[in-house]
């Protein structure tokens, strides 16, 4: 809410100035939307990219078969809004009108995403609530207020970065793991590769870096079951991979094509044609980049 300041008092920040919200359960049914519950319950998603096809908005997204969004608890929130509203692990403080003197700027600038302009004394009305005293956000000023990182704490990242390498990656060098050890591992391996990348780049010497990257690749081409978000996380990756000249890059690409052509048959059945003419290009693309 506005604190109930009319003016913009700019010698103090955001998170000084607006403490007071509504009360944590305040969720008026919207009406153009079918009486959904909005207020508290409406929600922005914090999510891994590599679990989600597109965004609609950023509070919703499109997942891939399998996954779905989560509140705090686990639960799943099947649409823009979790009701009831839950607040104890992660809250987002909205500071929509702040006072009423900086509403009024808003109000003239308008909307970026409209043409017509909701920013008016109704909305402001609608958003100015000032029941509850929360200042919860203000311990973490020290976190936003660090700027850059000590050559110390860069050198204690990297070492991390390395240890969890070797965690994830040397196990696959023995040679003696079952074939079934690798399914599923599709973004642990992924993200091996890309943290391999980092390091290669950051470190004084890039063969460590180098090591773990072709171990990565190694691992990836080790995999025989994939789930169709596994195929469309290889497939963002690739143009990456395929830069690289590793014995395991070519069986990964082979690995990736057959993937593909099983994909598009699946497509024909289901005449899912727009589906099909997407990796239809992309099978192309992998059999250019052989010649």
């Amino acid at each position: 809410g506005s604190n109930r300041l009319e003016k913009a008092d700019y010698s103090k920040g955001v998170l000084e100035r607006f403490t007071r919200r509504a009360e944590t359960d305040r969720t008026p049914p919207i009406p153009d939307q079918n009486n959904a519950p909005g207020g508290n319950a409406h929600v922005k998603t914090v999510l891994n990219p590599r679990k989600a096809d597109l965004f609609v908005n950023p509070h919703f997204a499109i997942y891939f078969q399998g996954y779905h969004a989560v509140n705090e608890n686990g639960n799943t929130v099947p649409s823009w809004y979790n009701y009831p509203v839950t607040t104890k692990k992660i809250v987002i403080n909205h500071y929509s009108v702040k006072s009423l003197e900086e509403f009024k700027v808003k109000m003239q600038r308008g909307n970026a995403d409209h043409l017509k302009n909701y920013y008016d004394m109704q909305r402001f009305k609608n958003n100015d609530f000032n029941e509850v005293f929360d200042d919860g956000i203000l311990k973490y000023r020290d976190a936003r207020r660090e700027k850059g990182i000590s050559l110390e704490t860069f050198a204690k990242r990297n070492q991390r970065l390395l240890k969890a390498l070797a965690e994830n990656l040397l196990q696959t060098v023995t040679g003696i793991l079952p074939p079934e050890f690798y399914n599923g591992k599709t973004e642990t391996f992924l993200t091996c590769f890309n943290v391999a990348g980092y390091l290669k780049k950051n470190l004084p010497d890039e063969s460590c870096g180098k090591f773990f990257e072709e171990i990565s690749l190694k691992a990836l081409s080790n995999i025989n079951s994939f789930h169709p978000a596994d195929v469309y996380l290889l497939m963002n990756e690739m143009p990456k991979i395929l830069k690289l000249s590793c014995p395991s890059v070519e069986k990964i690409r082979t690995k990736m094509l057959n993937l593909f052509s099983q994909m598009m048959d699946d497509m024909r059945r289901r005449n899912d044609w727009s589906n099909f003419r997407k990796y239809d290009w992309l099978c192309e693309f992998l059999k250019i980049l052989e010649k």
